[in-house]
């Protein structure tokens, strides 16, 4: 049976020929890609409605790649994607190609689990193109927003692939999470069993993204016994908000982070604590909803909220 890898490339919408075919620049692999078509059909069978699709799901293990920090987090932003299915016998032919031309990153999902002294981050995104085409085969959602695009051609773009040119994916299993909180009075960085966080933008009928990103909340675990900080922020009747930053790095306290999270005007939404005699800890959980955040370099505002 062949083994296959998925490559995922990525190029500016501006990046045509005379003729608006696209090319791209940048590329890196991916652990799964799922996508799907459907129409729908009447009450004896027969279909109708246009055939709809093309929203693709990728994953990887590892930091999603700076440069597409922006994209990902931006309600407008837009880039053309290429996927393309390798065989691993011959990795330089693909055997499937999917282009999508003008994409919307729609939902991105970040997360973190921690294993004793090594940590496993997840990165999934959501991708849904105005201009899809798989193989010979193209679908046209005419989005509103493209009266002001550039002119493209949905044409697959043909190179092959170079592993030592493809953009690395931050895959360390000595990275671990840590929580750190402005105004602590123990001055602690909170060792972080796990890590979770999504973003999402709801879309139309056509798959045209119709509202701003939104997003942000989080949640953390952790093993950790009292602390006055957590019960406060959680207990207090008069919503307590808290700021800090969520920090990846090697815990020998020397590397500098890989990845760090802002967030600004917390509130915690969720508290559960499970105290456990048979694996002889205490499993704190939190949910949190920021008013601000800024991931790595990319500033994500859900908008003033009003004062109580």
């Amino acid at each position: 049976m062949a083994g296959y890898k998925t490559i995922m490339r990525t190029g500016s919408i501006y990046n045509t020929n005379s003729d608006g075919v696209p090319f791209f620049t940048d590329v890196f692999e991916v652990e799964s890609m799922e996508y799907s078509f459907d129409r729908g059909i009447s009450d004896n069978g027969k279909p109708s409605t246009p055939i709809i699709g093309g929203m693709v799901t990728v994953a990887f293990r590892g930091f999603p790649p700076q440069y597409l920090h922006k994209w990902i987090l931006g309600s407008e932003e837009r880039l053309n994607v290429q996927l393309e299915v390798l065989d691993l016998s011959e990795t330089r032919i693909p055997e499937e190609t999917l282009q999508l031309l003008n994409v919307a990153c729609i939902a991105m999902k970040f997360s973190y689990e921690g294993f004793g002294k090594q940590g496993l981050v997840t990165t999934i995104l959501t991708l849904q193109g105005e201009d899809v085409t798989l193989g010979s085969d193209s679908l046209f959602y005419e989005w509103q927003e493209s009266r002001d695009k550039p002119q493209r051609t949905a044409t697959i773009f043909n190179s092959t692939y170079n592993a030592d040119k493809a953009i690395p994916i931050v895959v360390d299993p000595c990275i671990k999470a840590f929580m750190e909180i402005d105004g602590d009075r123990e001055l602690n960085s909170y060792s972080l069993d796990s890590f979770s966080i999504e973003f999402m933008q709801r879309v139309n009928h056509k798959g045209e993204p119709a509202w701003e990103e939104k997003g942000g909340l989080f949640s953390i675990s952790l093993n950790h016994p009292s602390n006055f900080l957590f019960n406060h922020w959680a207990m207090y009747k008069y919503k307590q908000q808290h700021s800090g930053y969520i920090i990846f790095r090697n815990p020998d306290g020397l590397s500098s982070a890989v990845l760090s999270i802002r967030f600004e005007n917390a509130y915690c939404i969720s508290y559960k604590k499970s105290v456990s005699t048979a694996t002889d800890g205490i499993l704190l959980e939190m949910i949190f909803t920021p008013e601000f955040l800024k991931f790595g370099n990319i500033d994500f505002n859900n908008g003033k909220w009003a004062e109580e």
